[in-house]
């Protein structure tokens, strides 16, 4: 149902923020097909450029959903289950480079991530964290590999020396939208995130990260061994029920 309905909910809610005339900027945090399906994608990055048409600038993160290793999925032919090809992950930078890449002011590339200038004042760091860091965390939960936290920081820091604002939009939250989430959840998904990572963005100088993936709304926080407060603002998907984007 949720396959069947999901046209209908997306096409609804992009004509909402097309119509919108208060917002400029859409930011989207992952996961934007169901099993990475190269239909999916094809069409939905029709429905982005739509939205650019109508002036918004539309930057884009991708997530454990928008790939498959081995290059195809299950699919619905009706009500059979038919094999489809879908995009892998190294396919998946070039197809959302006009998604924000093209305007980045740093590209992290080993991980699909970037940093661009949202205005004059403001600077936003669109961050990919399929990276398994069993090792330095303890568990499988996804993060930053040390690369890219080395990059975070080095963004952070040219941007104090900017004079700009920065804040972070990832796809998994370091904080359980819900207590609920932990219960009956496997190991790499009990924290969603490991919350180690939040006490390290929170130390580096960040204090507010946008962030989906677990289909709740929720703003949450926590405060670093070291005093220093982070905001996880969480939002919930467009296509389950009920869906849901946020105005900023």
């Amino acid at each position: 149902k949720l396959l069947a309905g999901s046209a209908e909910m997306l096409n609804s809610a992009f004509k909402q923020i097309a119509d919108d005339k208060s917002s400029d900027i859409l930011l989207i945090s992952g996961d934007v097909t169901n099993n990475g399906e190269l239909t999916a994608h094809d069409e939905f990055i029709s429905m982005l450029r739509s939205l650019k048409k109508k002036k918004k600038k539309v930057f884009v993160i991708t997530a454990t959903h928008d790939f498959r290793g081995s290059g195809e999925t299950d699919a619905y032919d009706g009500d059979n289950v038919i094999k489809t090809p879908t995009a892998t992950r190294d396919m998946l930078f070039d197809m959302y480079r006009e998604f924000g890449p093209d305007e980045a002011y740093s590209i992290h590339e080993s991980s699909f991530s970037y940093c661009l200038d949202l205005d004059e004042k403001t600077r936003c760091l669109m961050l990919n964290d399929i990276f398994r860091n069993e090792e330095a965390l303890g568990d499988k939960s996804a993060t930053y590999s040390p690369s890219c936290l080395r990059w975070i920081k080095q963004m952070h820091d040219e941007a104090k020396r900017d004079g700009k604002y920065i804040f972070i939009c990832s796809h998994h939250p370091f904080i359980p939208a819900v207590p609920a989430y932990r219960i009956g959840a496997g190991k790499e998904n009990r924290n969603m995130r490991s919350p180690v990572v939040g006490h390290m963005l929170a130390d580096m100088g960040f204090d507010l990260v946008f962030t989906g993936h677990s289909h709740f709304c929720d703003v949450g926080y926590l405060r670093s061994d070291n005093g220093n407060l982070i905001w996880d603002i969480t939002t919930p998907s467009v296509r389950f029920y009920p869906p849901a984007y946020r105005e900023i």
